[in-house]
């Protein structure tokens, strides 16, 4: 990680600190060494902002729509720092994915499967595990719940890792996909006091 990133970090620390609070649950599931892809549910654009602080030491790479870019070179410009890299998300293809394998060889890939914020678990897109599949890298669930803002705190669960599904014919993308979501359903009942 470089110089400017820790110095983001701890030059934010001051200000967002009232509006990200957090509580982490099987905070020992939190893989620390890379390749990871960690695929968590999107609740808010202050989840950005909470993985570098649960990712503190390591360099963290966030696919994010293209549209996320265009709003100033300035903006731009910190968006990238902090580690987002724009992606296609039309399902037309892998646009911009190939970065995002790069520099995940490397990394802690973070990545929100359902391609969107959300209240409810959305159908998850292939990207997230197509990147797991490209970096041979096991896959950390992650649900985060509640609301950000002044005395609000989000209650973060991190799931056991799931590996690749694999038959004959090499990597099941779809039956991964399958069992990822529902990893983050039990996750999400838990949170709701069920299983």
């Amino acid at each position: 990680m470089n110089f400017l990133n820790y110095f983001i970090k701890i030059t934010a620390f001051p200000i967002v600190f009232p509006f990200v609070k957090w509580k982490v649950i099987n905070k020992e599931n939190l893989k620390k060494s890379v390749p990871t892809v960690v695929i968590s549910k999107h609740t808010s654009y202050w989840d950005v902002i909470l993985y570098q602080y649960l990712f503190f030491n390591e360099k963290l790479i966030f696919p994010a729509t293209s549209t996320s870019f265009g709003n100033g070179k300035l903006a731009d410009w910190f968006f990238y720092k902090l580690g987002a890299r724009p992606v296609d998300n039309s399902g037309k293809g892998v646009g911009g994915l190939n970065q995002v394998i790069e520099e995940g060889k490397k990394s802690v890939v973070c990545i929100f499967p359902e391609g969107k914020i959300s209240k409810d678990i959305a159908p998850f897109h292939a990207g997230a595990f197509y990147i797991a599949k490209e970096l041979d890298c096991p896959l950390v669930p992650v649900y985060i719940d509640g609301n950000y803002g002044l005395f609000h705190r989000v209650k973060v669960t991190v799931g056991d890792e799931t590996s690749l599904v694999k038959d004959e014919n090499g990597v099941d993308l779809n039956k991964t996909i399958e069992l990822s979501r529902d990893k983050m359903l039990e996750l999400a009942n838990f949170n709701k006091g069920g299983v």
